[in-house]
C-alpha cells in the first residue's frame, strides 16, 4: 500500500488551516457532527491528495472518530488512512496541550498572587 506524502508537514498544515476560514470545524474533534467529519475528511483528502477518502466509509460523529485505531483508518482508507489518523491525533494532542498550558498558567497566577 502506498500512502501519499502530505505537501506540508502536519504542524504547518494545521497552522495554515487555522489561518484560513475554518469556522465550521471546532478545535475539538470529539464534538464534531457527522457533517463536520465529512468536511474534515474532504479538506484532508485535498490536502494529502488522497484518492479513496469516501465519506460513506466514515458514517460517524467526532466522538466515534477519535476512538478509531490506526488500523481502522487504514481499513477505510488504505491509501492515506495513516495521515487521517495522525491528523486526528495531532488535533487531540494540541487540544490537551493547550488546555494543560491554560491550567499551568492559572496555577502560576494563583501561586504568584498568594
Amino acid at each position: 500500500m502506498v500512502e501519499y506524502l502530505p505537501s506540508l508537514p502536519l504542524a504547518m498544515y494545521h497552522t495554515a488551516m487555522q489561518s484560513e476560514n475554518c469556522e465550521e470545524l471546532p478545535a475539538d474533534p470529539r464534538v464534531w457532527s457527522r457533517d463536520q467529519v465529512a468536511v474534515w475528511l474532504h479538506k484532508s483528502a485535498v490536502q494529502y491528495r488522497l484518492r479513496s477518502s469516501n465519506p460513506e466509509r466514515f458514517p460517524m460523529n467526532g466522538k466515534a472518530l477519535v476512538l478509531m485505531t490506526k488500523e481502522m483508518f487504514l481499513y477505510r482508507v488504505p491509501e492515506g488512512g495513516g495521515f487521517l489518523y495522525e491528523d486526528i491525533q495531532f488535533r487531540l494532542q494540541k487540544l490537551f496541550t493547550d488546555s494543560l498550558d491554560e491550567a499551568t498558567r492559572d496555577a502560576l497566577l494563583q501561586i504568584t498572587q498568594s
